[in-house]
């Protein structure tokens, strides 16, 4: 299974290459204006995310679940151990120590 995101000419090039001279089961989708926004998906923030969400739901859809069982396990998919780990969480750093001159012998 090929699961591809045709948003750009350069996919789309893989994407007929693929179609044309493979027999392997092809998805393609956009993400533009797609129905699954990252807001909803709180443990798994950002762009790259949302767009690896999307090929996900896409490639689980190609297998026939239902939507219903797609996004429960998305929603509750925490991403594997150690990516987007929060070490610590700190509201304030101090970088006066870096920022004077004399400090750093300059």
């Amino acid at each position: 299974m090929a699961v591809i995101c045709v948003d750009q000419d350069i996919t789309k090039n893989i994407a007929r290459e693929l179609e044309t001279g493979s027999n392997a089961n092809l998805v393609t989708y956009v993400t533009d204006g797609h129905i699954l926004k990252s807001h909803e998906f709180p443990l798994l923030p950002g762009e790259h995310n949302r767009q690896n969400i999307i090929a996900a739901y896409f490639a689980c859809r190609s297998l026939g679940l239902d939507d219903e069982q797609i996004i429960s396990a998305i929603k509750t998919f925490a991403g594997l151990e150690h990516r987007i780990q929060k070490v610590f969480e700190n509201a304030q750093i101090n970088s006066s120590m870096t920022q004077s001159h004399e400090r750093r012998g300059y």
